[in-house]
């Protein structure tokens, strides 16, 4: 269903066939309040199949386009009912028989019923988060008028002529210092100082960039529906958005900055909304941030694509002569011996998150080192997150590993981590990292979560395996110890043990007495095995294929257990 704008040209009302009365005329308070309910209900409610607003004395008016041909029958019933019954939600059956729920909210001003807003949708909403959505975008929209002259216009946009003398501090106030760089830090602590109140720079997310002065009282909580409304209205706007500040007349105000694409940065800072002054400070700071930051992030797309061109060229091995200059450039020394660790999603992960991972671990190992030493150099390739990390020599980089697949866990990512072996030089390290990946394949294709595991402790199965090849090694187990398997859970025998002691010592004798059975009882149980095989353990190949299949089953089970 396509969500239009309630003064959108295709709004219809909701009755059947025949002639429709005019539109009501609909007040600023009354277009403010549908606009917040209307957003807010297709945001917060599943299955909404349409929506409605029925001002008192009107028909029911749509909201949105509806495109199933019984919503409007069902608005008009609505329409022709009372307006005193609240907020309620009814569950209405159609011809076909499918139920569909109709809410209903009533709008108010001041004690008085203005009209009711309703919607339909396919799962029953809840009644007591949408009363509350109706009491946020009230509370809006009286606050929106506060600021509203005759016109429609904001009144700050009919402040803000500031005088001469206003308007030259304003330009001082923002001029460069000669000879240096203008820093987004720089910046804040100057709109700070000219507004006598803490700054912020937020994403819409709520992660804050930069801020000046004691923070915590603006910033924007992500968790509060009151918070959450005006980023997303402030990401639609131009101008400044409010929301309540920590006493009156002191409001905080949103602004948006020109970055970010579909998640833009704001703005926030507490100030008096009847202040020119504020308002004029907090959008030409808005405007210059959007440069600065832009320019911050140009350079750092810079810097992580020459990162991910270096790690690139390690896994390909190509023009590894070149990485060590290229890598000191961006601070990373990789003379000393180096660990490769290969991070990957235990299950299917975004583009997008991998990133976000890229990000965290970039930020836990500069936490980790303190500043001391070379950096960790960490960039995302394809699938997998890589850091290169310093090798010690007391394999800390497990400890590392777990700490950081740990924090990644709280934030809802589950991965596994592959070691590779301690390495000096660009061909070493290439190969370390060719290994580290491999042993975040095995963990992964293992089904294992939130498990680390070095390159080195994988034995002959890091070196079988690859990608490709992984089905036929599970099959080659399968062949030589799944019979034996099924029979010891059959019959309630000890084949499998047997042969293992039967392969692991060099006569059946020692076997016998590694098992604590008479000889005669050994060579039975071998027979069994045979018969059980189809195979003669007195060929040397038969017993190399048993002692093979039973040191990958090893593996594969100590994989298992570490993980858990």
């Amino acid at each position: 269903m396509n969500a239009v704008a309630i003064d959108d040209p295709r709004i219809k009302h909701a009755g059947v066939d025949g002639p429709q009365p005019p539109a009501p005329e609909l007040s600023p308070w009354e277009l403010r309040t549908l606009e917040r309910v209307h957003e807010a209900i297709h945001l917060r409610f599943p299955g909404v199949l349409g929506c409605c607003y029925a001002a008192i004395g009107c028909p029911a008016m749509r909201l949105c386009a509806l495109h199933d041909l019984e919503l409007p029958a069902i608005f008009g019933r609505l329409g022709s009912s009372g307006h005193d019954s609240g907020f309620s939600v009814e569950a209405h059956a159609d011809s076909s028989g499918t139920t569909r729920f109709v809410a209903t909210a009533v709008i108010a001003r001041d004690g008085r019923t203005t009209g009711r807003v309703q919607f339909v949708a396919s799962c029953a909403p809840d009644v007591a988060a949408l009363s509350r959505i109706v009491a946020v975008a009230v509370q809006e929209a009286e606050n929106d008028l506060d600021g509203v002259l005759d016109g429609g216009a904001p009144a700050e946009e009919k402040a803000l002529r500031l005088d001469p003398a206003a308007q030259e501090t304003l330009i001082e106030l923002f001029e460069a210092d000669p000879g240096t760089q203008p820093t987004v830090r720089c910046l804040l602590q100057r709109v700070s100082a000219a507004l006598g109140s803490a700054v912020a720079v937020q994403t819409a997310r709520g992660v804050v960039i930069g801020s000046a002065g004691r923070a915590e009282p603006v910033l924007l909580n992500t968790s509060s529906h009151r918070d959450s409304d005006a980023i997303a209205r402030a990401a639609r706007s131009s101008t400044p958005v409010f929301t309540p500040g920590s006493s009156a007349p002191f409001v905080r105000a949103v602004v948006k900055i020109g970055v970010g694409g579909a998640h833009p940065y704001l703005l926030v800072a507490e100030v008096d909304r009847r202040s020119a002054w504020s308002i004029a400070v907090l959008r030409q700071a808005a405007g210059i941030l959007s440069w600065l930051l832009r320019m911050e992030q140009d350079a750092t797309d810079d810097i992580t694509l020459r990162r991910s061109a270096i790690v690139a060229d390690l896994m390909r091995g190509a023009d590894l002569a070149s990485v060590p200059a290229r890598a000191a450039v961006l601070g990373h020394d990789l003379s000393g011996p180096h660990r490769a660790l290969a991070f990957t999603a235990a299950r299917a992960a975004s583009e997008t998150d991998l990133v976000r991972v890229g990000h965290a671990l970039a930020d836990r190992f500069r936490n980790a080192g303190g500043g001391n030493g070379p950096d960790t150099l960490v960039s995302t390739i394809g699938p997998y997150v890589i850091a290169l990390v310093p090798d010690t020599g007391n394999r800390e980089s497990e400890t590392d590993a777990r700490l950081c697949l740990t924090s990644l866990r709280r934030d809802g990512f589950q991965l596994v981590c592959g070691i590779g072996p301690s390495a000096s030089g660009p061909e070493a390290l290439s190969e370390g990292l060719d290994q580290a990946v491999r042993a975040a394949d095995i963990l992964r294709d293992h089904d294992q979560r939130d498990a680390v595991t070095y390159y080195e402790d994988l034995g002959l199965l890091g070196f079988l395996y690859s990608d490709s090849d992984r089905h036929r090694l599970h099959s080659f187990v399968s062949r030589w110890l799944g019979p034996l398997h099924e029979h010891d859970d059959s019959s309630n025998s000890e084949l499998l043990r047997t042969v293992e002691a039967v392969v692991d010592h060099p006569t059946l004798n020692a076997a016998a007495n590694a098992l604590y059975i008479h000889i005669s009882t050994l060579k039975y149980r071998c027979k069994r095995i045979e018969e059980v095989l189809g195979a003669d353990l007195r060929d040397p190949e038969v017993t190399f294929n048993l002692r093979l299949a039973m040191k990958l089953s090893s593996i594969q089970q100590k994989l298992g257990t570490r993980s858990s």
